[in-house]
């Protein structure tokens, strides 16, 4: 790949700073000489010189001690500042992110000011280093080659909460729904003194009631995944604690995106995507913390704009056309949700007996078309565009759990019409 050089501008101001050239790994130069007076020695201030955006757009820096040398303790850094102003600070002690990942950069009176979830940093050149402020430290910065490929990423990108999207198998790819299978991984890098080793926590459930749950710690290797993988440089074997019946490896291939093979000993393999699930609105944090032991479910109906404006990014179930929107969390570790179906115009009344069916009957529901079947996770988010009629229900939701199921017919006279969350207990 044809590595990007420096702007012009930027390494002449370089090269003269510094009196000559030089590699962009080898040692800072020693400051200044004291300036001799007849009267006292006073160490001279470094000379600053004007940053723009034009000198440091699409360059890349690393982080280097006094000496010009390695940081030291695990840590590390580098800055990436891309041509349309946004970047990446990774500044990383042992295997965890200090501050960044991700910035937006700007020039303002001759410095540097990188703002991101971090706040606000301030860095400016002197003598070929980038001086970037923080709080109780600074990093002395210089100049470097950028990066490409999976070395863009690292160990501290794997870390936080990932859920299942899609699994690939066999030449044909299915939605984690479609499959009827919910999965998420957790991963916290931990530091054994020389290296960070992710530890991967995952849960896993099926429709059919299957649960799984196991921590894998994973072991870097300098190669892909697959043939072709985006992230040709590294890859992690994950080795369980406990002896499974299926090895597991996984990559990234942009920080908010995880692969991982599973190959089973009969030697079939699959490839499952898993993404950074939404972040979930405090709102529905705060009432999920406020769950009983009782609880199976948290329920919403028809939150607010406000409230859907932050669910943007989960996933609506279209179970039928109408204006209501149903939010559910799961408060237990592990569910299978079903909703069934039934059309009150095609009840036969029979001769005999009530005119319509008991819809407190559990047996009159399961007796009805499943339109929705799919395990769920504790904290996991589900949204469902319904109709929740004032009277008669004609959908039912099911909870079950550990083989036994609960049944809640959806009628605003079961509390559907209420504002804010509720629980749905155990039956």
């Amino acid at each position: 790949m044809k590595k990007r050089l420096l702007p012009p501008l930027l390494l002449s101001l370089l090269l003269t700073a510094c009196g000559g050239a030089r590699q962009p790994q080898e040692s800072v130069p020693a400051p200044a000489a004291p300036a001799v007076t007849t009267v006292e020695t006073q160490e001279t201030a470094p000379a600053f010189t004007p940053l723009t955006e034009a000198l440091l757009a699409g360059t890349c820096w690393t982080a280097v001690d006094e000496n010009g040398a390695s940081l030291p303790d695990g840590a590390w850094a580098d800055l990436t500042l891309r041509d349309d102003g946004t970047g990446r600070l990774r500044d990383v002690a042992e295997g965890s992110y200090r501050q960044g990942p991700e910035v937006s950069w700007t020039v303002e009176d001759g410095a540097l000011v990188l703002s991101g979830a971090s706040g606000t940093l301030t860095g400016r050149l002197a003598d070929g280093i980038l001086f970037l402020e923080q709080v109780g430290r600074s990093l002395h910065l210089v100049p470097s080659s950028p990066l490409t490929g999976g070395d863009t990423l690292c160990l501290a990108d794997l870390e936080g909460t990932w859920q299942l999207i899609s699994i690939e198998a066999e030449g044909e790819t299915a939605s984690a729904q479609e499959a009827g299978v919910s999965s998420r991984f957790t991963v916290e890098n931990r530091w054994s003194g020389t290296e960070a080793i992710p530890l991967f926590t995952c849960r896993y459930a099926s429709a059919e009631g299957d649960v799984l749950f196991f921590e894998a710690a994973g072991e870097t290797q300098r190669r892909p995944l697959y043939d072709g993988c985006e992230n040709g440089d590294w890859s992690l074997a994950l080795h369980p604690r406990q002896a499974q019946d299926f090895s597991l490896r996984a990559t990234l291939t942009d920080p908010d995106t995880l692969l991982v093979e599973i190959t089973m000993d009969d030697e079939t393999a699959s490839l499952s995507t898993y993404r950074r699930p939404p972040e979930t609105p405090e709102e529905v944090v705060h009432a999920l913390e406020q769950a009983t032991d009782a609880s199976l479910l948290l329920y919403w109906p028809d939150p607010s704009p406000v409230l859907q404006r932050q669910l943007a990014d989960v996933d609506t179930v279209a179970v039928e056309e109408g204006p209501s929107l149903l939010l559910l969390a799961g408060t237990e570790e592990h569910l299978v949700l079903r909703l069934y179906a039934w059309d009150p115009a095609s009840w036969e009344v029979p001769e005999e007996g009530e005119p319509l069916p008991d819809l407190s009957d559990p047996l009159f529901w399961r007796e009805q078309e499943t339109v929705y079947c799919a395990p769920l996770l504790r904290g996991e988010l589900r949204l469902f565009s319904l109709s929740i009629p004032e009277g008669m229900p004609h959908l039912c939701l099911s909870a079950e759990l550990d083989g036994e199921e609960s049944f809640f017919p959806i009628t605003a006279m079961d509390g559907y019409e209420e504002v804010g969350w509720m629980y749905l207990d155990r039956s």
